[in-house]
């Protein structure tokens, strides 16, 4: 274990620890960070849904007002009805848009979109189709499918209001109580819109109420006193406060004044059917003047609710954003204290001794022309300088006598190599003479062929060249297969350090293969020249021309074949001289 790993590790550990304790704490921060983004848009989209519920509410009571007047609807009540629908389609379109740009509630992720869209077509198109009609063509049964049809459409924002208030219970579940309200109150406006779904068809059309239609509505009544209660329980155990407390003081006066009573009076002091329906200057039919407070009151409510809300994963939010700067703070300065110790533990004392450490390794390798230029204000560190810089110094003087004897070595090892060079250059030669002895042997063969007729026999001098030439050239192959084979290992000897006794042992061995076909070459010479003359000295005609061009030739072949062996002897005579002339030197050569 280094020194720099002995201060470096627990450091690291300690770090490490720090971070893994810091990540921790910042991963809950961040986590609780994105939860409360993700809860502010839960509430945004709960708002913008609260609204259209809302703004269909208003659609609703619009198109009803414009049910109740005759064939042409006067402009004031359409427009009415226009601006409605308008305010609904705006809302709609700020859904879809709030589902672009927020992470998981892209349109495709919200297909109740699609489906309030189809619904609300649908019934918008029944209303359409009845205003288009004169009002004694308006069926009791066409007009009591309007309000269902678009109340039908709220139905459908039920589920997605349930889903963004779970998230945003989960984002803090200390609103739990305050969604449970908002859902008593969307459930209070759904009821009090079905009231107006059976009595406004039964007022346009100027028809008294049924039992079956009373005993609905006393139903529906009784099921809004119920949701009331829950809501005052509910507000009651979350300490409900502010607006959402005004708004729930403000529904009791409405009960209290006995709405179903009211409905019923109205229903049974109607006219005949031809009747004109009775509207205000506003153009509110009189069960709207009625069922509206209510209704009113619960969605003022229901803003009140998610504004709340709002304001209050808000106020979390911040908290959990000043919480996550103070938590990230604190890791940087942790983080930055750690690094700062590490650099000054590394700049006093590792460093210094990281570098002494080097510079001795260095040394040991054999770099020493470095000197030590190491500056620290600790006098033991300098100590250890000095004494490395006297080491250095010694070595110095060491390497300096070492290079001395290396250079004298690599010199004569090269003369060596040199001389084995040379030595190698009679391959060549020597495969040439194995051949031009083969083709000396052969013509001598030819010759005494052609010296040979029947009146004659050929000199006796041919068949003795032949004799020997046939020995000289067994000689030379007996001897080149280990010719190659010393040439091959001296090449091997030149890629590889070798010691210079293998070096000179392949020098001599080349030496004495020259020798071996030099003394060879002599044994065929003489014979084969006086065998050339005595041939040349015989009676030939024009039929033995051919013997006197094979004789020519027999001649040039013996003087190339002693300028080869000529050749090979002043190589390997050059290579000894090399080796006569080397210094004498006990030290071991090194390349």
């Amino acid at each position: 274990m280094t020194l720099k790993t002995l201060f470096v590790l627990p450091i690291a550990a300690i770090l490490l620890v720090t971070l893994s304790l810091a990540g921790m704490l910042a991963g809950q921060e961040i986590s609780g960070h994105s939860r409360g983004k993700a809860a502010i848009a839960a509430v945004e989209r709960m708002r913008l849904l609260v609204l259209l519920k809302t703004d269909l509410w208003a659609e609703r009571i619009n198109a009803s007002r414009a049910l109740s007047h005759p064939f042409p609807i006067p402009a004031p009540v359409y427009l009415g009805l226009a601006a409605a629908r308008k305010e609904t389609d705006l809302h709609i379109a700020a859904l879809i848009e709030h589902g672009r740009t927020n992470k998981g509630s892209s349109l495709a992720d919200n297909p109740y979109i699609f489906e309030v869209l189809v619904k609300l077509g649908g019934g918008r198109a029944t209303v359409d189709a009845l205003l288009a009609r004169d009002r004694p063509d308006r069926s009791l049964a066409a007009l009591g499918t309007v309000v269902p049809r678009l109340l039908a459409v709220a139905f459908t924002l039920n589920r997605p209001l349930v889903l963004a208030a779970t998230d945003v219970a989960q984002a803090d579940p200390g609103l739990s109580g305050l969604l449970t309200a908002l859902r008593l109150t969307a459930y209070l406006q759904e009821t009090i819109s079905q009231i107006a779904g059976v009595v406004i068809p039964r007022y346009i059309r100027r028809e008294r109420l049924s039992a079956v239609e009373d005993a609905e509505i006393v139903g529906l009544f009784a099921r809004a006193r119920q949701l009331f209660e829950l809501l005052e329980s509910v507000a009651e155990i979350n300490g409900a406060a502010g607006r959402v407390a005004m708004f729930l003081r403000e529904l009791p006066r409405i009960e209290d004044d006995n709405p179903h009573r009211k409905l019923s009076e109205l229903m049974d002091q109607s006219p005949a059917e031809a009747a004109e329906p009775v509207v205000d200057a506003s153009g509110m039919l009189p069960p709207q003047r009625i069922i509206m407070p209510w209704n009113e009151r619960a969605s003022a409510l229901s803003v009140a609710i998610v504004d709340e809300a709002m304001e209050r994963v808000t106020q979390a939010q911040d908290v959990r954003a000043r919480r996550l700067i103070g938590v990230m703070t604190a890791v940087v300065a942790v983080i930055i204290a750690i690094l700062a110790s590490l650099a000054l533990l590394r700049w006093k004392v590792v460093g210094p001794l990281a570098q002494l450490g080097l510079a001795i390794t260095r040394i040991a390798a054999g770099d020493r022309g470095t000197a030590l230029l190491l500056k620290c204000g600790t006098r033991e560190i300098e100590e250890m300088v000095t004494a490395v810089e006297t080491l250095r110094q010694a070595a110095l003087v060491a390497d300096a006598t070492a290079s001395r004897r290396r250079e004298a070595a690599r010199q004569r090892l090269h003369a060596l190599r040199e001389a084995l060079g040379i030595a190698q250059t009679v391959q060549e030669p020597a495969r040439a003479l194995d051949r031009g002895i083969l083709r000396l042997s052969e013509g001598i063969e030819a010759a005494i062929v052609l010296a040979t007729t029947p009146t004659s026999s050929p000199p006796p001098t041919l068949n003795t060249a032949a004799n020997a030439l046939r020995l000289g050239l067994a000689e030379m192959r007996g001897s080149a297969a280990d010719l190659e084979v010393t040439i091959a290992a001296a090449r091997a000897v030149q890629l590889d350090d070798m010691p210079e006794s293998e070096i000179v042992a392949h020098i001599l061995a080349m030496q004495a293969h020259v020798d071996r076909r030099d003394a060879a070459v002599r044994g065929f010479i003489q014979p084969s020249l006086l065998a050339l003359r005595d041939a040349a000295s015989v009676d030939m005609d024009a039929s033995r021309t051919a013997l006197r061009d094979l004789i020519t030739e027999q001649f040039q072949r013996i003087e190339t074949t002693v300028a080869i062996v000529a050749a090979m002897r002043a190589a390997v005579s050059r290579s000894a001289a090399i080796l006569r002339d080397l210094p004498l030197d006990s030290t071991p050569a090194a390349a």
